[in-house]
């Protein structure tokens, strides 16, 4: 029998949308299942998201980097122009951390790119699909360069998790497999909140579900985008889930064939995706995990001036699993005629083993 070697685990995703923190969902029942304590660490969306999922776990108030993506241009221009913040605040997060060692008593850190979360003491894990950073035109240039700087920022971890397959067609395309990896680099397959759902089909629920998520502005620029190109739609049925958590009132004039929800459960969530014609959504590499849980068709709609989410779409619509569209230019009715044309997300049956901990 292989012993265990920890006894609380902290458990830590960056605070830009929901997407980091529903990946480290199979992660933290992993956990639980093996008797291993986990303890939770997250700002913003993600700390009311993790309070409503897990209320009986210990759940820190941990300040992240705070950055709204700009509607006019890159996140990664942004991004650069705002570096000094941006490393204040890993070193920040990194002397907080040793205090919530201390503290809770933690013998493992799994970080889900904070760059800040690593300690010499204890084992430190960093959960990361983007090896090889995408940047936009002209600026693809420094693309090696930020590699490298990249690499040397994940080598203060103990472990890097990819989570992805080791192979071709992969979820991340070039993100995660361009570069030849090093042994601390361990690809632990999809990390999916809705891996141990039931999958069974069943009555058909919807004709479509629009699933709206990532930071702000850009969330409710799209929201808004679709409730005005849905007010004439009379005869399909549409779920849209919103992606507040926490959030109780929100009203506006639709037609009745369309149900809106705040939030959703992750078994709620899963029946509507396995039972639902097509998704519509943004190609955050979380949400792809959960739709290759069910080999699901979608349209995508990156977040304007997400460099990854564009690579990521395009690199699906060259394969021919899924069309995508700029924000901008979305047509609902356009993007239905297109979907015939393409496969799906394949579905991937490999999911996160906890083996990784023993």
């Amino acid at each position: 029998m292989i012993k265990q070697k920890y006894s609380r685990v902290l458990i830590a995703p960056l605070d830009w949308g929901l997407g980091h923190a529903t990946r480290c969902v199979p992660i933290i029942n992993k956990l639980l299942d093996k008797g291993i304590t986990p303890v939770i660490a997250a700002y913003g969306t993600p700390l009311k998201y993790f309070r409503l999922e897990f209320p009986e776990l210990e759940i820190i108030e941990l300040p992240g980097l705070q950055i709204e993506y700009p509607s006019n241009y890159s996140i990664m221009l942004k991004a650069t122009l705002t570096f000094p913040g941006i490393a204040w605040a890993f070193f920040k997060e990194h002397i907080m951390l040793k205090q919530i060692v201390e503290d809770y008593k933690i013998d493992c850190v799994v970080s889900d790119g904070r760059y800040g979360l690593w300690y010499r003491r204890i084992k430190s894990i960093f959960i990361n699909h983007q090896i090889n950073i995408k940047l936009p035109g002209i600026f693809s240039v420094f693309e090696y360069p930020l590699y490298l700087f990249n690499r040397a920022a994940m080598a203060m971890f103990d472990e890097v998790w990819v989570p992805d397959i080791n192979g071709k067609p992969n979820l991340a395309g070039k993100l995660s497999g361009k570069h030849r990896l090093s042994s601390r680099y361990k690809f632990v397959g999809p990390l999916s909140r809705l891996n141990c759902i039931n999958k069974d089909g069943g009555e058909l629920i919807g004709d479509m579900l629009i699933v709206l998520s990532g930071p702000e502005p850009t969330r409710t620029e799209f929201e808004e985008m679709i409730f005005d190109q849905l007010h004439n739609e009379t005869e399909r049925k549409i779920i849209i889930v919103r992606g507040k958590p926490g959030e109780t009132e929100f009203q506006i004039n639709l037609p009745k064939n369309i149900t809106i929800e705040n939030h959703l459960s992750a078994n709620e969530l899963s029946k509507i995706i396995n039972n639902t014609k097509l998704v519509i959504c943004r190609p955050g590499y979380s949400t792809i995990m959960d739709l290759a849980m069910f080999g699901k068709k979608a349209v995508f709609v990156p977040t304007p001036g997400q460099s990854e989410q564009e690579y990521l779409a395009r690199y699906y619509q060259k394969i021919g699993w899924a069309p995508f569209y700029k924000q901008e230019e979305f047509d609902l009715l356009s993007a239905i005629g297109r979907i015939e044309k393409y496969t799906g997300i394949p579905k991937i049956d490999k999911t996160f083993s906890a083996s990784v901990f023993l």
